[in-house]
């Protein structure tokens, strides 16, 4: 096991010839964690992109929004990136890699020396652990494969690499530009487990309430829970921007945003509709957002949300001709 320090983050990471194949250690994994063997809650399959995968639990610091690369790469991220468009990106020795704008906090690639697509690639998630599993190639061709399966959980990452063809490295960065701060060499032919422990992650449930002191949102006077009144009237609002979803996420900027339109199915163009929209925290059920769509456009803007957390949007017919339309598993879009 080696003690790995990537700029001011710190963790464990052990490697040992795997027992299992991939699949099987994914299928195990959604057994244990009762969820399905087969399908995908996202499409992950590729050329040249950078997913975010949003996480069940964070895997480091508070932000459960992760890179996923599909040239063979991973990034974590210790806060929510604030730029998630795919750019090209350089790390020492890896020859091709498109990354988010904002650079991960740990960056770790297993990428086939060569221009490469991931495919057949699906993603689960219980409550705590999210498990993909899938595999990468070069791309119009069947050579240079890297068949994966990860499983990651609060401050942990397991990793089973399957370096089919050709010798593959697995490194572990920070920064593009910045030095390797590990490398293990996978040799052709050859499955390997990676464990990866002890990251630095917050528990984003774990909030503190202490009865009698103000929650501060904002620069207005604040209520205090025992004393029911307040100095004036404050005027801010979620609207504005002056007002952000810190105090009942897990602490994020505020700076995500879900937005879409309610429209009927008709030919031969769908016809928009005024409904009433709520937005839904995944991890609670709580409803923080209410607002009616548009009656002309039928769009809906929720702004200044947690960006660190999954979102279930509800529309409701209140002229009880159709039952409510339901979109889950939606990750907010940063707005600058």
């Amino acid at each position: 096991m080696a003690r790995i320090n990537v700029g001011t983050i710190e963790f464990d990471l052990h490697s040992t010839p795997a027992s299992t194949t991939t699949d099987a250690a994914y299928n195990a994994w959604a057994a244990e964690l009762d969820l399905p063997s087969s399908g995908t809650l996202q499409a992950l399959d590729a050329d040249d992109a950078a997913f975010v995968l949003s996480l069940a639990r964070s895997a480091l610091g508070v932000s459960p929004v992760a890179c996923f690369a599909s040239e063979g790469g991973l990034g974590l991220y210790e806060a929510a990136p604030e730029n998630t468009n795919t750019v090209p990106v350089g790390y020492a020795g890896v020859g091709r890699m498109h990354a988010f704008g904002t650079p991960a906090s740990v960056f770790f690639t297993f990428h086939p020396n060569a221009d490469c697509r991931s495919e057949f690639v699906k993603v689960q998630k219980s409550a705590e652990e999210t498990i993909l599993a899938g595999r990468f190639r070069q791309y119009q061709s069947e050579v240079f494969v890297l068949n994966f399966a990860m499983r990651l959980s609060p401050g942990r990452a397991q990793l089973i690499l399957n370096a089919v063809d050709q010798l593959v490295l697995f490194k572990v960065f920070s920064a593009p530009g910045s030095a390797e701060a590990a490398n293990l060499e996978l040799p052709a032919g050859t499955t390997t487990q990676i464990d990866i422990t002890d990251l630095p992650f917050q528990d984003p449930g774990a909030a503190t309430i202490y009865p009698g002191r103000a929650t501060v949102i904002g620069s207005s006077p604040a209520l205090v829970y025992d004393r029911p009144s307040h100095s004036k009237v404050i005027h801010q609002s979620v609207v504005s921007g002056t007002v952000k979803d810190l105090f009942t996420g897990v602490l994020g900027k505020g700076i995500g945003r879900v937005y879409g339109t309610v429209q009927r199915k008709t030919d031969p163009a769908n016809t928009p509709l005024k409904r009433k929209v709520r937005l839904v925290r995944e991890r609670d059920g709580l409803v923080v957002r209410e607002a009616w769509s548009d009656a002309v456009t039928g769009g809906y803007d929720f702004r200044y949300i947690d960006e660190l957390q999954t979102w279930t949007v509800i529309a409701y017919d209140h002229e009880h001709n159709f039952r409510a339309v339901i979109a889950d598993g939606i990750t907010p879009e940063i707005t600058p």
